[in-house]
């Protein structure tokens, strides 16, 4: 029997350590309307649709206002404050933005997630399926998770963070938490909208702002234009995942008594995991 004849060059480079292919990007998100029909309203602004071929997928459509002021970037606010941030498994980032019929408005579309936001995971889960409270290791994992997105868009966490503008989100609240089913014992927990962040600046941090939701804002508030602001918001999340009833805590925030606190340079660093 002949043997196969293998010359020194033909071994080294069987025997050299094969190069690991690069993953390709994934394609951008092509959105044609016609495509897709509506299948729940949940407001006059937001609205489910489904793709009519190829599969039950699903997607958000949100209907954001173009402002006066963004003549250099015509796309809603809220799409510009995403694209100062890059990639993060802690946010919501949006699929595309098309433009709509009416130049005043743009159209925001994100991924579809069938748990909800953490009110109606809650009420879902356990207020009504077992009367049950939510488990503090499952807790545990939301204020982790959560504490990771607010030091991801203040720029502590992540890549880039030198470059990257501090951004505060300024409506944190449990609607703007989306609850996300990763095949897991527990869910995973995304920061969403930022329809009220702005970005963080020396000069303004003292300035008075009357945006977002009042009751689960800070007692500094309408001083909200802080990091810490934003840390402190996960507290009354934390206390009504608990099983803490909203009443008592709105009774019991407005009746504290504050003392002043300096709050403009308290930068919080968590480490991602």
């Amino acid at each position: 029997m002949q043997q196969k004849r293998v010359d020194s060059t033909t071994a080294q480079i069987h025997d050299a350590p094969k190069a690991k292919r690069q993953k390709r990007a994934p394609a951008p998100f092509a959105f044609y309307p016609k495509q897709w029909t509506t299948v729940r309203t949940f407001d006059n602004k937001v609205s489910l649709l489904r793709l009519q071929r190829g599969g039950p997928q699903l997607i958000v459509k949100k209907v954001l206002r173009i402002e006066p002021n963004s003549a250099n970037d015509p796309k809603p606010f809220e799409m510009r404050a995403l694209a100062l941030l890059p990639s993060c498994n802690r946010i919501v980032h949006a699929l595309t933005c098309v433009a709509s019929e009416d130049p005043d408005f743009g159209i925001a579309l994100f991924k579809y997630y069938p748990l909800g936001d953490l009110a109606v995971w809650k009420d879902c889960e356990f207020d009504r399926k077992n009367f049950k409270p939510v488990p503090e290791s499952c807790i545990w994992r939301f204020f982790l998770q959560m504490a990771q997105a607010l030091a991801f868009i203040q720029g502590e966490i992540g890549p880039g963070t030198v470059e990257r503008h501090l951004i505060l989100h300024r409506d944190i609240k449990p609607k703007n938490v989306l609850v996300v089913d990763i095949g897991t014992t527990y869910p995973s927990f995304k920061l969403h909208d930022f329809g009220c962040a702005t970005v963080w600046r020396e000069s303004k941090q003292h300035q008075l702002s009357h945006c977002g939701t009042y009751d689960w804002q800070p007692p500094e508030n309408p001083q909200i234009n802080t990091t810490a602001a934003e840390v402190w918001a996960l507290e009354p999340l934390v206390w009504r995942e608990r099983g803490g009833i909203q009443e008592n805590w709105k009774s019991t925030r407005r009746s504290e008594t504050i003392t002043p606190r300096r709050i403009d340079t308290m930068r919080p660093r968590f480490q991602d995991g």
